[in-house]
């Protein structure tokens, strides 16, 4: 199951089990990141996790009838408790199609529409 969350709203706690985790972009095809990240702080221990850049970028999907995009990857050693920050949400601009041409057409998608999904590899 995944796990939807507003990149505006920080401190946002989820609870996952062992294993590796894929973070999605959920708004469009086509990602600025700039100086946009993910943390996740595991609350117990407050032991970060290391967030990294997923393998599989050009992959997109459907997620909650939205278009997505696998962005990170996280490897979650120990089940429990995380929290869930979002660093300069602001600067993330996503356009809703990938294709130059109807990006020039149109605007990004409203930074306050703007999620992530945390989707469970495998």
């Amino acid at each position: 199951m995944d796990i939807l969350l507003n990149v505006n709203q920080n401190h946002q706690k989820i609870h996952l089990s062992p294993g590796g985790y894929y973070i999605l972009i959920v708004g469009g095809y086509y990602i600025e990141e700039h100086s946009f990240s993910v943390s996740l702080i595991d609350v117990r221990s407050n032991e970060k996790i290391s967030v990294k850049r997923a393998k599989r970028l050009w992959t997109t999907s459907i997620g909650f009838g939205k278009r997505a995009k696998y962005f990170y990857y996280i490897d979650v050693e120990n089940a429990g408790e995380y929290a869930v920050n979002f660093s300069n949400p602001q600067s993330l601009v996503v356009y809703r199609y990938l294709l130059w041409i109807y990006r020039m057409l149109s605007s990004p998608v409203d930074n306050s529409l703007i999620e992530i999904a945390i989707r469970k590899n495998g």
